[in-house]
């Protein structure tokens, strides 16, 4: 049995077939939010910040390294996290990275088991 990765044809299509998709999601909830009344829409801003901003916090990032580490104007991640203002795609992505949280460093990691023996 293969692996879909030691396979580049379905690799390829399987990439395209979820960036389409991503594609297809995107461009549902912007037509959603478009299609909110005004009150819905800061209802909306509210929620998405306050879920972004318990992201942030529960990774233990504050606000400056948060900002600093993606090169990001910290005003902007603030009206965002204060439900403020719409993220654009590029912060919504950083947000739901899985490297949003600070890795340990390894090399310290493996120099203090050594010294442990």
């Amino acid at each position: 049995m293969s692996l879909l990765f030691e396979d580049p044809i379905k690799y390829k299509e399987m990439r395209d077939k979820f960036q389409k998709e991503d594609e297809e999601t995107v461009k549902n909830t912007v037509a959603y939010i478009k299609s909110m009344s005004n009150g819905d829409i800061e209802d909306f801003l509210d929620h998405l910040g306050r879920f972004f901003h318990h992201i942030r916090v529960n990774n233990k990032m504050s606000l400056r390294a948060f900002c600093k580490k993606y090169g990001i104007d910290p005003k902007i991640v603030s009206d965002v996290e204060r439900g403020l203002r719409l993220p654009d795609l590029e912060l919504m992505d950083i947000y739901l990275r899985d490297d949003i949280k600070e890795k340990p460093d390894n090399k310290n990691l493996i120099n203090n088991s050594e010294e442990d023996k």
